[in-house]
């Protein structure tokens, strides 16, 4: 009995013992976890709050405005200008009237419109420009029409209005291109030359003999009566 009571007081303590090493163990080991984790916090929130990584990225903020595009050198909305063609005609004259003008707006020109009437009557035509190749400058062709002897006078209404890549309007005055023709026959003379007819020629030239002739019998007459 007492050789069985020894070898299990020796088993017991040999299962303590090794417990002990097992939990030492384990201490351990979740000692190192959390002082390497520790650690890696550490070294993260340095890098964090000192250094800038490695290729920044730099990012831009466009912000678009609610206003229309600017449409330059011509009236503002409400107002009105007048321009004057005077024209010498030579028999009926066909005329377009060529427009252009320049559009400018940061968020981009999305499109141009050239809008035109004759003066006496009340419709609008729209005409869609394109870009001239200039920067920020649009063209189209306006009203064709004929000025002839019976037909001088010629008004015409022409507006812009441009619209950007947000969708904002703008409309310019009202531009009025006045025509006036002038048939040639009514404001001119018969042609002058610089250069004398043939006949004219010789009769010159006839008149100045016989003067030479007189002025040579008149001082002969004067030299005999003195002799």
């Amino acid at each position: 009995m007492r050789v069985g009571g020894h070898a299990l007081t020796t088993g017991i303590v040999t299962y303590f013992i090794i417990s002990m090493m097992v939990f030492s163990l384990s201490l351990a080991l979740i000692d190192s976890t959390n002082i390497e984790m520790a650690q890696q916090l550490q070294s993260s929130d340095s890098v964090g709050s000192s250094a800038a990584p490695p290729n920044p990225v730099k990012e831009s903020v466009v912000l678009s405005d609610s206003s229309g595009p600017v449409i330059h050198d011509v009236p503002a909305p409400g107002e009105q200008r007048g321009v004057i063609h005077d024209i010498v005609i030579y028999g009926p004259t066909n005329i377009t009237l060529n427009l252009t003008v320049t559009v400018t707006d940061p968020d981009g020109v999305s499109v141009v419109i050239c809008s035109y009437k004759n003066a006496s009557v009340d419709n609008w035509m729209n005409v869609t420009m394109t870009p001239t190749g200039i920067a920020d400058q649009y063209t189209a062709e306006g009203p064709s029409f004929t000025l002839d002897a019976d037909h001088r006078n010629a008004d015409w209404d022409v507006r812009y209005l441009a619209s950007d890549t947000t969708g904002n309007w703008t409309e310019s005055g009202i531009i009025t291109h006045f025509y006036h023709a002038w048939p040639s026959t009514e404001n001119s003379t018969s042609p002058q030359t610089d250069e004398t007819p043939s006949d004219l020629t010789g009769l010159m030239m006839t008149s100045s003999l016989i003067a030479g002739v007189v002025v040579i019998a008149v001082v002969l007459l004067v030299f005999i009566r003195r002799r």
